[in-house]
Protein backbone atom coordinates (compact mmCIF):
# COMPACT_ATOMS: atom_id res chain seq x y z
CA UNK A 1 0.00 0.00 0.00
CA UNK A 2 1.18 3.50 -0.80
CA UNK A 3 -0.47 6.68 0.85
CA UNK A 4 -0.50 10.47 -0.17
CA UNK A 5 -1.38 14.05 1.39
CA UNK A 6 -1.62 17.29 -0.50
CA UNK A 7 -2.23 20.42 0.69
CA UNK A 8 -2.92 23.53 -1.49
CA UNK A 9 -3.59 27.15 -0.03
CA UNK A 10 -4.56 29.84 -2.59
CA UNK A 11 -5.80 33.49 -1.94
CA UNK A 12 -7.27 35.33 -4.92
CA UNK A 13 -8.54 39.06 -5.00
CA UNK A 14 -8.88 41.31 -7.85
CA UNK A 15 -10.42 45.00 -7.98
CA UNK A 16 -11.80 46.41 -10.54
CA UNK A 17 -11.83 50.90 -10.81
CA UNK A 18 -14.27 52.61 -12.77
CA UNK A 19 -12.52 55.79 -12.48
CA UNK A 20 -8.94 56.11 -10.41
CA UNK A 21 -9.70 60.11 -9.93
CA UNK A 22 -11.71 59.72 -7.92
CA UNK A 23 -11.15 56.31 -6.98
CA UNK A 24 -15.02 54.41 -7.38
CA UNK A 25 -14.58 51.01 -7.24
CA UNK A 26 -17.12 48.82 -9.42
CA UNK A 27 -16.21 45.38 -7.94
CA UNK A 28 -13.73 43.52 -5.83
CA UNK A 29 -13.54 39.96 -5.42
CA UNK A 30 -12.16 37.56 -3.10
CA UNK A 31 -11.45 34.08 -2.40
CA UNK A 32 -9.44 32.27 0.18
CA UNK A 33 -9.06 27.94 -0.45
CA UNK A 34 -7.76 25.71 1.39
CA UNK A 35 -7.60 22.24 0.23
CA UNK A 36 -6.56 18.86 1.83
CA UNK A 37 -6.60 15.42 0.42
CA UNK A 38 -5.35 12.15 1.69
CA UNK A 39 -5.07 8.90 -1.04
CA UNK A 40 -3.49 5.64 -0.66
CA UNK A 41 -3.73 2.64 -2.72
CA UNK A 42 -4.03 -0.86 -1.91
CA UNK A 43 -2.64 -4.33 -4.22
CA UNK A 44 -5.29 -7.64 -4.33
CA UNK A 45 -7.93 -7.36 -1.85
CA UNK A 46 -10.80 -10.08 -2.42
CA UNK A 47 -11.83 -10.34 -5.76
CA UNK A 48 -10.24 -7.06 -6.87
CA UNK A 49 -7.24 -6.92 -7.97
CA UNK A 50 -6.03 -3.06 -6.96
CA UNK A 51 -7.53 0.16 -5.81
CA UNK A 52 -7.27 3.47 -4.19
CA UNK A 53 -9.29 4.87 -2.25
CA UNK A 54 -8.96 8.43 -0.14
CA UNK A 55 -10.41 11.63 2.01
CA UNK A 56 -10.94 15.03 0.55
CA UNK A 57 -11.47 18.23 2.09
CA UNK A 58 -12.06 21.88 0.99
CA UNK A 59 -13.22 25.23 2.95
CA UNK A 60 -13.56 28.36 0.84
CA UNK A 61 -14.17 31.80 2.02
CA UNK A 62 -16.18 33.68 -0.40
CA UNK A 63 -16.40 37.62 -0.62
CA UNK A 64 -17.87 39.77 -3.51
CA UNK A 65 -18.53 43.48 -3.45
CA UNK A 66 -20.36 44.97 -6.33
CA UNK A 67 -22.78 41.94 -6.87
CA UNK A 68 -25.36 40.39 -5.06
CA UNK A 69 -23.68 37.36 -2.89
CA UNK A 70 -22.89 37.78 0.00
CA UNK A 71 -20.07 36.94 1.99
CA UNK A 72 -20.11 32.87 2.79
CA UNK A 73 -17.81 30.14 3.58
CA UNK A 74 -18.24 26.37 2.85
CA UNK A 75 -17.31 23.01 3.52
CA UNK A 76 -16.91 19.96 1.24
CA UNK A 77 -15.88 16.95 2.67
CA UNK A 78 -15.30 13.65 0.69
CA UNK A 79 -14.58 9.94 0.93
CA UNK A 80 -14.30 7.66 -1.92
CA UNK A 81 -12.53 3.91 -2.98
CA UNK A 82 -12.25 2.48 -6.21
CA UNK A 83 -11.46 -0.85 -6.86
CA UNK A 84 -10.25 -2.51 -10.03
CA UNK A 85 -10.59 -6.00 -11.75
CA UNK A 86 -8.29 -7.25 -14.32
CA UNK A 87 -8.65 -9.92 -16.97
CA UNK A 88 -6.77 -10.50 -20.17
CA UNK A 89 -8.67 -8.24 -22.40
CA UNK A 90 -11.29 -7.09 -20.05
CA UNK A 91 -10.82 -4.13 -17.03
CA UNK A 92 -13.76 -3.32 -14.53
CA UNK A 93 -13.71 -0.43 -11.96
CA UNK A 94 -16.26 -0.44 -9.35
CA UNK A 95 -16.37 2.81 -7.29
CA UNK A 96 -18.45 4.75 -4.21
CA UNK A 97 -18.57 8.45 -2.74
CA UNK A 98 -20.43 9.97 0.21
CA UNK A 99 -20.30 13.73 0.28
CA UNK A 100 -21.00 16.39 2.91
CA UNK A 101 -21.01 19.39 2.25
CA UNK A 102 -22.24 23.08 4.04
CA UNK A 103 -23.35 26.51 2.60
CA UNK A 104 -22.88 29.12 5.36
CA UNK A 105 -23.95 32.85 4.20
CA UNK A 106 -21.99 35.27 7.21
CA UNK A 107 -25.48 37.48 6.64
CA UNK A 108 -28.63 35.99 8.00
CA UNK A 109 -32.02 37.85 6.50
CA UNK A 110 -34.93 37.09 5.23
CA UNK A 111 -35.30 38.04 1.32
CA UNK A 112 -38.08 38.12 -0.46
CA UNK A 113 -36.42 37.08 -3.38
CA UNK A 114 -35.00 34.21 -2.03
CA UNK A 115 -35.78 33.18 0.97
CA UNK A 116 -34.09 32.65 4.30
CA UNK A 117 -30.45 32.86 4.71
CA UNK A 118 -28.92 30.31 6.62
CA UNK A 119 -26.70 27.44 6.92
CA UNK A 120 -27.59 24.60 4.54
CA UNK A 121 -26.44 20.96 4.82
CA UNK A 122 -26.33 18.61 1.95
CA UNK A 123 -24.99 14.98 1.82
CA UNK A 124 -25.39 11.66 -0.39
CA UNK A 125 -23.89 8.43 -1.55
CA UNK A 126 -22.79 7.87 -5.55
CA UNK A 127 -21.74 5.39 -6.97
CA UNK A 128 -20.06 4.26 -10.83
CA UNK A 129 -19.19 1.36 -12.56
CA UNK A 130 -17.00 1.48 -15.67
CA UNK A 131 -15.51 -0.99 -17.90
CA UNK A 132 -12.91 -1.40 -21.04
CA UNK A 133 -12.78 -4.22 -23.71
CA UNK A 134 -9.89 -4.65 -25.92
CA UNK A 135 -11.15 -5.31 -29.19
CA UNK A 136 -7.14 -5.24 -30.89
CA UNK A 137 -3.71 -3.77 -30.48
CA UNK A 138 -5.47 -0.31 -31.36
CA UNK A 139 -8.74 -0.29 -30.54
CA UNK A 140 -10.85 -0.48 -27.18
CA UNK A 141 -14.56 0.05 -26.37
CA UNK A 142 -15.14 1.39 -22.63
CA UNK A 143 -18.84 1.51 -20.55
CA UNK A 144 -19.58 3.72 -17.24
CA UNK A 145 -22.49 4.11 -15.23
CA UNK A 146 -22.81 6.82 -12.49
CA UNK A 147 -25.11 7.91 -9.94
CA UNK A 148 -23.73 11.91 -9.63
CA UNK A 149 -24.11 14.18 -6.64
CA UNK A 150 -23.57 18.11 -7.27
CA UNK A 151 -24.36 20.18 -3.94
CA UNK A 152 -25.46 23.71 -5.28
CA UNK A 153 -23.00 26.52 -4.73
CA UNK A 154 -22.63 29.72 -3.10
CA UNK A 155 -24.22 31.83 -6.16
CA UNK A 156 -26.93 29.19 -6.75
CA UNK A 157 -28.38 29.96 -3.18
CA UNK A 158 -27.44 33.31 -1.92
CA UNK A 159 -27.14 35.50 -5.22
CA UNK A 160 -29.40 38.36 -5.59
CA UNK A 161 -28.17 41.14 -7.38
CA UNK A 162 -26.66 42.69 -11.07
CA UNK A 163 -24.36 40.39 -12.66
CA UNK A 164 -23.49 43.06 -15.45
CA UNK A 165 -21.09 40.86 -17.09
CA UNK A 166 -24.02 38.77 -18.38
CA UNK A 167 -26.57 41.81 -18.66
CA UNK A 168 -28.66 39.75 -15.85
CA UNK A 169 -29.51 40.28 -11.94
CA UNK A 170 -29.08 36.67 -10.52
CA UNK A 171 -31.46 35.39 -7.45
CA UNK A 172 -30.27 32.28 -6.19
CA UNK A 173 -33.17 29.95 -4.35
CA UNK A 174 -32.48 28.89 -0.82
CA UNK A 175 -35.14 25.95 -0.97
CA UNK A 176 -32.50 24.53 -3.48
CA UNK A 177 -31.99 20.49 -3.06
CA UNK A 178 -28.54 18.86 -4.69
CA UNK A 179 -28.30 17.99 -7.89
CA UNK A 180 -28.46 14.14 -8.35
CA UNK A 181 -28.33 12.07 -12.21
CA UNK A 182 -27.73 9.07 -13.34
CA UNK A 183 -25.47 9.09 -16.18
CA UNK A 184 -24.13 5.97 -19.06
CA UNK A 185 -21.59 6.73 -21.62
CA UNK A 186 -20.07 4.94 -24.78
CA UNK A 187 -16.34 5.11 -25.51
CA UNK A 188 -14.74 4.08 -28.63
CA UNK A 189 -11.05 4.93 -29.49
CA UNK A 190 -8.62 4.09 -32.60
CA UNK A 191 -5.15 4.65 -32.10
CA UNK A 192 -2.10 3.70 -34.49
CA UNK A 193 0.89 5.77 -35.68
CA UNK A 194 -0.54 7.63 -38.31
CA UNK A 195 -4.58 7.79 -37.53
CA UNK A 196 -5.94 8.74 -34.10
CA UNK A 197 -10.33 8.38 -33.69
CA UNK A 198 -12.24 8.96 -30.22
CA UNK A 199 -16.18 8.56 -30.30
CA UNK A 200 -18.27 9.33 -27.20
CA UNK A 201 -22.24 8.38 -26.89
CA UNK A 202 -23.81 9.96 -23.91
CA UNK A 203 -27.15 9.90 -21.76
CA UNK A 204 -27.99 12.16 -18.34
CA UNK A 205 -30.59 12.12 -16.49
CA UNK A 206 -31.41 14.36 -13.59
CA UNK A 207 -33.80 13.72 -11.10
CA UNK A 208 -32.83 17.46 -10.24
CA UNK A 209 -30.93 19.45 -12.07
CA UNK A 210 -30.22 23.09 -10.82
CA UNK A 211 -29.58 26.78 -13.62
CA UNK A 212 -30.41 30.04 -13.74
CA UNK A 213 -33.87 30.71 -15.82
CA UNK A 214 -34.70 33.70 -17.75
CA UNK A 215 -38.20 34.63 -15.68
CA UNK A 216 -38.34 37.47 -18.68
CA UNK A 217 -39.30 40.07 -16.22
CA UNK A 218 -37.01 43.10 -15.59
CA UNK A 219 -36.08 44.49 -12.28
CA UNK A 220 -36.92 47.88 -10.70
CA UNK A 221 -34.21 49.27 -9.97
CA UNK A 222 -32.51 48.09 -13.55
CA UNK A 223 -34.89 48.00 -15.82
CA UNK A 224 -32.67 46.96 -18.56
CA UNK A 225 -31.74 43.38 -16.66
CA UNK A 226 -33.67 40.46 -16.74
CA UNK A 227 -34.20 38.76 -13.43
CA UNK A 228 -32.80 35.13 -13.56
CA UNK A 229 -33.51 32.88 -11.32
CA UNK A 230 -32.33 29.49 -10.09
CA UNK A 231 -34.41 26.31 -10.65
CA UNK A 232 -34.29 22.55 -9.77
CA UNK A 233 -36.05 20.73 -12.22
CA UNK A 234 -36.36 16.98 -13.98
CA UNK A 235 -33.77 17.08 -16.91
CA UNK A 236 -32.31 14.98 -19.61
CA UNK A 237 -29.61 15.28 -22.09
CA UNK A 238 -28.14 12.66 -25.16
CA UNK A 239 -25.04 13.85 -27.63
CA UNK A 240 -21.82 12.76 -28.96
CA UNK A 241 -18.67 13.94 -29.12
CA UNK A 242 -15.42 13.05 -30.85
CA UNK A 243 -12.19 13.67 -32.20
CA UNK A 244 -10.37 12.52 -34.82
CA UNK A 245 -6.25 12.96 -35.80
CA UNK A 246 -4.62 12.70 -38.98
CA UNK A 247 -0.69 12.95 -39.08
CA UNK A 248 -0.13 13.71 -42.91
CA UNK A 249 3.89 13.75 -42.60
CA UNK A 250 5.93 14.05 -39.59
CA UNK A 251 5.55 18.05 -39.89
CA UNK A 252 2.17 18.17 -40.74
CA UNK A 253 -1.58 16.86 -39.40
CA UNK A 254 -4.92 17.43 -39.48
CA UNK A 255 -7.24 17.32 -36.39
CA UNK A 256 -10.94 17.53 -35.98
CA UNK A 257 -13.22 18.03 -33.26
CA UNK A 258 -17.31 17.59 -33.08
CA UNK A 259 -19.92 17.82 -30.68
CA UNK A 260 -23.70 17.62 -30.33
CA UNK A 261 -25.91 17.65 -27.09
CA UNK A 262 -29.94 17.64 -27.28
CA UNK A 263 -31.45 18.59 -23.58
CA UNK A 264 -34.53 18.98 -22.04
CA UNK A 265 -36.40 19.57 -18.69
CA UNK A 266 -39.54 20.01 -17.18
CA UNK A 267 -40.97 21.69 -14.07
CA UNK A 268 -43.12 18.57 -12.79
CA UNK A 269 -44.55 15.31 -13.60
CA UNK A 270 -47.98 17.06 -15.72
CA UNK A 271 -45.67 19.66 -17.61
CA UNK A 272 -44.04 18.23 -20.97
CA UNK A 273 -40.88 18.69 -21.78
CA UNK A 274 -39.18 21.58 -23.47
CA UNK A 275 -35.58 23.34 -24.54
CA UNK A 276 -33.07 23.93 -22.04
CA UNK A 277 -31.66 27.46 -22.72
CA UNK A 278 -28.59 28.22 -23.54
CA UNK A 279 -27.96 24.56 -24.92
CA UNK A 280 -25.01 24.57 -27.68
CA UNK A 281 -25.54 23.87 -31.22
CA UNK A 282 -23.99 21.31 -33.20
CA UNK A 283 -20.14 22.59 -33.49
CA UNK A 284 -17.40 21.61 -35.86
CA UNK A 285 -13.64 22.55 -35.72
CA UNK A 286 -10.92 21.48 -37.83
CA UNK A 287 -7.39 22.24 -37.41
CA UNK A 288 -4.28 22.46 -39.62
CA UNK A 289 -1.01 22.17 -37.74
CA UNK A 290 2.61 22.52 -39.31
CA UNK A 291 5.04 21.83 -36.96
CA UNK A 292 9.09 23.75 -37.73
CA UNK A 293 12.18 23.81 -35.91
CA UNK A 294 11.46 25.68 -32.99
CA UNK A 295 7.97 26.22 -33.45
CA UNK A 296 4.20 25.30 -35.01
CA UNK A 297 1.53 27.31 -36.91
CA UNK A 298 -1.80 26.58 -37.80
CA UNK A 299 -5.29 27.46 -39.22
CA UNK A 300 -8.55 26.95 -37.18
CA UNK A 301 -11.37 26.24 -39.39
CA UNK A 302 -15.09 26.60 -36.96
CA UNK A 303 -18.20 25.99 -38.17
CA UNK A 304 -21.45 25.97 -35.43
CA UNK A 305 -24.73 25.13 -36.69
CA UNK A 306 -28.34 27.46 -36.24
CA UNK A 307 -29.60 26.84 -33.10
CA UNK A 308 -33.20 26.49 -33.11
CA UNK A 309 -34.05 24.30 -30.23
CA UNK A 310 -34.71 27.57 -27.96
CA UNK A 311 -36.13 27.58 -24.94
CA UNK A 312 -38.89 30.15 -23.42
CA UNK A 313 -37.66 34.04 -23.78
CA UNK A 314 -34.49 32.87 -25.91
CA UNK A 315 -33.97 33.71 -29.37
CA UNK A 316 -32.97 31.60 -32.03
CA UNK A 317 -29.06 31.85 -32.65
CA UNK A 318 -27.86 31.68 -36.33
CA UNK A 319 -24.96 29.33 -38.11
CA UNK A 320 -21.78 30.52 -38.56
CA UNK A 321 -18.50 29.89 -39.81
CA UNK A 322 -15.08 30.83 -38.77
CA UNK A 323 -11.08 31.43 -39.38
CA UNK A 324 -8.24 31.75 -36.80
CA UNK A 325 -4.36 31.88 -37.57
CA UNK A 326 -1.73 31.14 -34.69
CA UNK A 327 2.19 30.87 -34.62
CA UNK A 328 4.37 30.15 -32.23
CA UNK A 329 8.26 30.14 -32.09
CA UNK A 330 10.46 29.03 -29.14
CA UNK A 331 13.45 30.90 -28.53
CA UNK A 332 16.14 29.25 -26.36
CA UNK A 333 18.69 31.59 -25.25
CA UNK A 334 21.86 30.16 -23.44
CA UNK A 335 23.68 31.44 -20.41
CA UNK A 336 27.46 30.88 -20.83
CA UNK A 337 27.85 32.06 -16.98
CA UNK A 338 25.65 29.63 -15.09
CA UNK A 339 26.28 27.12 -18.12
CA UNK A 340 22.02 26.94 -18.42
CA UNK A 341 18.87 27.62 -21.33
CA UNK A 342 15.88 29.92 -20.47
CA UNK A 343 13.34 29.46 -23.17
CA UNK A 344 11.09 32.61 -24.19
CA UNK A 345 7.93 31.93 -26.78
CA UNK A 346 6.91 34.69 -29.16
CA UNK A 347 3.17 33.73 -30.33
CA UNK A 348 1.24 35.82 -32.91
CA UNK A 349 -2.66 34.98 -33.41
CA UNK A 350 -5.14 36.30 -35.92
CA UNK A 351 -8.81 35.64 -34.83
CA UNK A 352 -12.00 35.82 -37.24
CA UNK A 353 -9.36 36.46 -40.15
CA UNK A 354 -12.50 37.29 -42.56
CA UNK A 355 -14.28 39.18 -39.66
CA UNK A 356 -17.13 37.25 -39.97
CA UNK A 357 -20.04 38.80 -37.68
CA UNK A 358 -21.48 35.92 -35.50
CA UNK A 359 -23.30 35.30 -31.96
CA UNK A 360 -22.58 32.67 -29.57
CA UNK A 361 -25.42 31.20 -28.42
CA UNK A 362 -24.86 30.49 -24.88
CA UNK A 363 -23.87 34.21 -24.51
CA UNK A 364 -26.87 36.59 -21.92
CA UNK A 365 -26.16 39.74 -24.27
CA UNK A 366 -25.99 37.47 -28.01
CA UNK A 367 -29.02 39.75 -28.90
CA UNK A 368 -27.28 43.09 -27.68
CA UNK A 369 -24.11 42.65 -29.87
CA UNK A 370 -22.01 40.32 -31.51
CA UNK A 371 -18.48 38.17 -30.79
CA UNK A 372 -15.65 40.46 -31.14
CA UNK A 373 -14.36 41.07 -35.03
CA UNK A 374 -11.28 40.63 -36.33
CA UNK A 375 -8.40 40.68 -33.06
CA UNK A 376 -4.57 40.64 -33.80
CA UNK A 377 -2.45 39.48 -30.81
CA UNK A 378 1.32 39.54 -29.84
CA UNK A 379 2.75 38.01 -26.75
CA UNK A 380 6.04 37.43 -25.56
CA UNK A 381 7.08 34.75 -22.60
CA UNK A 382 9.92 34.13 -21.00
CA UNK A 383 10.03 30.74 -19.16
CA UNK A 384 12.58 30.93 -16.25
Amino acid sequence: SRFKIDYNYANYFHLELESQSPRLIGMEFGQINHSLNFTGSNNALGLFDEGIFGIDYTYTDYFVNGAGTPHSESNDIGAFIVQEIDFNKFNLKIGSRFDYANRNPKVRKISNLIGKLESKSFYALSGSISSTIMLSEQQTVSFSSTRSFRPPSLDELFSEGPHLASYSFDIGNTNLKAERAWTSEINYEFINSKFMVFASLFRNYYDRYNFFLNTNQTTTRYPDLYYYQVQGVEAEMTGFEGELYFSITNKQSIKSTFSFIKSDFREDENSSFKPIPFTPPLKISTEYILNFTNGNTGVIYTFSDKQDRVGEFETITDSYNKLDFYLQYNLFNKKNLLKATTLSTLSINVQNILDTEYYNHLSRIKDLMPEMGRRFMISYKIYY
